[in-house]
């Protein structure tokens, strides 16, 4: 049972910086083919 809570802990974290990460990396790719 505290297994699965530290699962779904490091679930809910994971997620959403990877999340944020893949967004930041998006804008930044398209600042740069923007800029040529």
């Amino acid at each position: 049972n505290e297994m699965l809570g530290g699962h779904v802990i490091v679930f809910f974290i994971t997620f959403p910086s990877i999340y944020v990460l893949s967004g930041l990396y998006g804008a930044i790719c398209f600042e740069a083919e923007r800029r040529g």
